[in-house]
């Protein structure tokens, strides 16, 4: 008998290799296998749903993986680099093309997901085509848009006259949706009718909540801004017509429409900024009650004295002036009557 030639080993390990990649097919097919199993129908936005969804293979297929392949050659990791398969563990994936997914049928709870060490059961939430698990192990939020060039962090849309209509962001939880300011920006920005809704299904909850907060870092930073910010301004078709509401609050029952508290400062500060308009800073009307009632314990209310009594006015105005008198506006106009009340 000759001896072994290097040919010969050189056959073997050909041999050898070409099995090992036919396991690796087979585990490949296996993991491919694995996928939730079929839900009862999709969900709708904000339903609560009571099925429990199929198991997430997200953590499990990577430890089938594992015992499925214990005693194989390590097949080296999947294609990368440009135009090439995602690796798992590397951070330097790249392409010069989109990278899509089509999944097809009706009966998927998401298209690509990521858990944070793993998640038994699929939330009785809205299916997503993006699923993000957040367990504070390794991640704090289960999904982050970030822009540092101007961009936007998250965009949602939902097409105009859709049916059913939808909402381009949705969030549920407390609070439902965040934003977060760093640079001047929008912590939130919507577009759309209505542009931001926030509902509380806690009937004790807080629909929309806008903070500002101080910062000790570095030194301390006591807030300056302004936690909600109301505009109708003009968008390039002139000025908001006199039917515009910068900020509506409508209260259906017997509570308050707007409540202002401020813990030294003052609550409600209207003021009109043309120097020229002479519309009233602040308007109550009352259907069949007062237009309004004021009370404190120094005074219930003020009347800043304003120099000399003009000559013009509006019939029930009352004016106080430089040294203290109280005028009542007994008939208006260019030369209107008054009658010094004290």
């Amino acid at each position: 008998m000759t001896g072994t030639t290097k040919n010969d080993v050189l056959g073997r390990l050909l041999a050898r290799l070409e099995a090992l990649e036919e396991e690796n097919r087979a585990i490949r097919a296996e993991l491919a296998a694995l996928k939730p199993a079929p839900a009862a129908g999709p969900s709708r936005e904000g339903q609560a749903l009571s099925r429990r969804r199929a198991l997430l293979t997200l953590g499990g297929a990577v430890a089938g993986a594992a015992a499925l392949g214990r005693g194989l050659a390590d097949p080296g990791a999947a294609r990368a680099g440009t135009d090439g398969d995602l690796a798992l563990g590397r951070s330097t994936n790249t392409a010069s093309a989109p990278t899509g997914l089509g999944v097809t049928g009706a009966t998927s709870d998401y298209g690509i997901g990521v858990t944070d060490n793993g998640l038994n059961q699929y939330p009785s939430v809205t299916r997503a085509a993006l699923f993000g698990h957040a367990g504070f192990d390794n991640f704090g939020a289960g999904v982050l848009g970030y822009s540092n060039a101007g961009g936007i962090g998250v965009e949602g849309v939902s097409e105009a006259g859709a049916v059913p209509a939808a909402a381009g962001v949705y969030g549920l939880g407390s609070p439902g949706v965040r934003g977060l300011n760093v640079s001047g920006g929008a912590g939130i920005e919507g577009k759309g009718e209505p542009g931001v809704s926030g509902t509380a299904f806690d009937p004790s909850g807080v629909g929309v909540r806008g903070s500002v907060q101080g910062t000790d870092n570095p030194g301390t930073v006591p807030a300056s801004g302004t936690g909600i910010v109301a505009e109708a301004v003009d968008g390039g078709g002139g000025p908001p017509t006199v039917d515009s509401v910068a900020l509506l609050a409508t209260n259906a029952g017997k509570g308050t429409g707007v409540k202002a508290t401020s813990d030294s400062g003052i609550p409600l500060l209207a003021q009109v900024t043309n120097t020229k308009s002479k519309q009233p800073a602040v308007r109550g009307i009352g259907a069949k009650g007062r237009g309004g009632e004021f009370s404190g314990a120094t005074a219930q209310i003020r009347l800043l004295p304003a120099g000399t009594l003009p000559a013009s006015g509006q019939t029930g105005d009352l004016f106080v002036d430089s040294s203290g008198g109280l005028h009542y506006c007994k008939a208006g106009g260019s030369t209107a009557t008054w009658v010094k009340l004290a």
